[in-house]
């Protein structure tokens, strides 16, 4: 990945505006956790009474993003269509793989990933919810390929299935957003 990660500033940022969200929804307590370009870890707060577990599963949903280039929403859908191979990823990777909203990229203004934010504690809706509200109040993006259908980027790209064109999900755009996603069930993780 080309240019350089999310700095401390940016990712303490996150952090602390995900958590302000977190309290202003009313949500249950969270942890927030954000990685560099590489999945390593460059910030992370875990709210009083928050779970144990809650710690391993913000930075698994942020390293499945980045491990597959996607938000962990669409990671979350491909789990559906193709389960043998979500199951074979996790395993790839060192973090894990949590197939539930709340894992994001980050892009800078270029559209370059910088890092990945996970966010776990209520329900996965409201997770992303946080985590969205983190990277907009940082000054950074996402772009909304990568939360709404995995296989919009390769449409974007130009690429094909088989030869034959792969039509955008609904509601695809290429602009980067920061806000307005729409978001699955309410599963929580």
């Amino acid at each position: 990945m080309a240019g350089r990660g999310i700095t401390l500033e940016q990712a303490q940022t996150v952090v602390s505006a995900a958590l302000k969200e977190a309290r202003a929804l009313g949500l249950k307590p969270v942890s927030v956790a954000v990685l560099d370009p590489g999945g390593h870890m460059v910030a992370f707060a875990r709210e009083d009474n928050s779970s144990n577990l809650r710690p391993q599963i913000a930075t698994a949903k942020a390293s499945g993003a980045l491990g597959l280039g996607v938000s962990s929403s669409v990671i979350g859908e491909m789990a559906i269509e193709r389960p043998a191979f979500i199951n074979a990823a996790a395993g790839l990777n060192p973090a894990g793989v949590v197939p539930a909203a709340g894992g994001v990229l980050v892009r800078n203004g270029d559209g370059e990933v910088i890092g990945a934010v996970g966010v776990t504690g209520d329900t996965s809706d409201n997770d992303e919810k946080a985590a969205l509200a983190g990277i907009a109040a940082a000054g950074l993006s996402v772009w909304r390929d990568s939360i709404v259908r995995w296989d919009v980027g390769v449409r974007a790209a130009g690429l094909s299935a088989g030869g034959r064109a792969i039509r955008p999900a609904a509601g695809f755009h290429d602009k980067p957003l920061t806000s307005g996603f729409p978001t699955g069930g309410a599963a929580s993780v």
